[in-house]
């Protein structure tokens, strides 16, 4: 693909409300397709054929967005067979998180800082008990609280906010945090942009060690 080219889908890509992120994974996938020679329909099927179960979507994606730059410029040649289906993309095996072992980790001390063990608890009973994604628990702030209703207002994938009930007990751990970090919140506000000033890497690295430390090694 031609500097001036790649340029132009680019753009065209981001137009689209595609992220930087794939901007830049369908740039390198579409490099490779177009070593093969001229997009046709039979190197097509070919580089989606070698691509494996794992790297397909991603491939048959990027191409797909391909053919449709290819279509603003007049150029109505297709290069994928209507109906094309791809090879089933392997299931992980899906971990069920029981009610004994959450009770153990919210029992697990940290062996070091009080506060951090109020924020642990208060973290993890949040995320078990409304469902919450470990992006979603991060980007959490003081404005998405309802104490009236006992509700938080979760922003998930493509920016859709829903409000979700919070248990009791989940509740009273998350108010308990909130009164020990008062001060600090207070006195430094733009230090404190979300309720737990913590981001998603971190979030795992957290509930990664209270599943250790509660003798559930390698169970999240």
């Amino acid at each position: 693909m031609r500097f001036h080219n790649e340029s132009e889908f680019r753009n065209f890509m981001l137009a689209q409300g595609r992220s930087p992120l794939t901007v830049d994974i369908y740039s390198r996938t579409l490099r490779r397709y177009l070593k093969m020679g001229k997009p046709t329909m039979k190197n097509s099927m070919t580089f989606l054929a070698d691509a494996g179960r794992l790297s397909q979507g991603p491939y048959f994606s990027a191409i797909k967005m391909y053919e449709s730059f290819r279509s603003i410029n007049h150029n109505r040649t297709p290069i994928l067979p209507k109906g094309i289906k791809l090879m089933p993309k392997p299931r992980k095996p899906v971990k069920v998180v029981k009610r004994d072992d959450i009770i153990r980790m919210l029992q697990w001390r940290h062996p070091i800082k009080c506060l951090r063990t109020v924020r642990n608890r208060s973290l993890l009973a949040l995320v078990y008990a409304c469902g919450l994604r470990r992006s979603e628990a991060a980007n959490l702030k003081m404005s998405d609280l309802r104490p009236d209703t006992r509700e938080i207002s979760v922003t998930g994938k493509r920016g859709k906010t829903r409000p979700v009930p919070v248990a009791d007990f989940a509740w009273d751990l998350l108010a308990r945090w909130l009164i020990k970090t008062a001060r600090l919140r207070t006195a430094r506000p733009e230090a404190w942009p979300t309720i737990f000033n913590l981001d998603d890497g971190t979030i795992y690295k957290v509930l990664s060690t209270m599943a250790t430390g509660a003798g559930l090694a390698g169970f999240y």
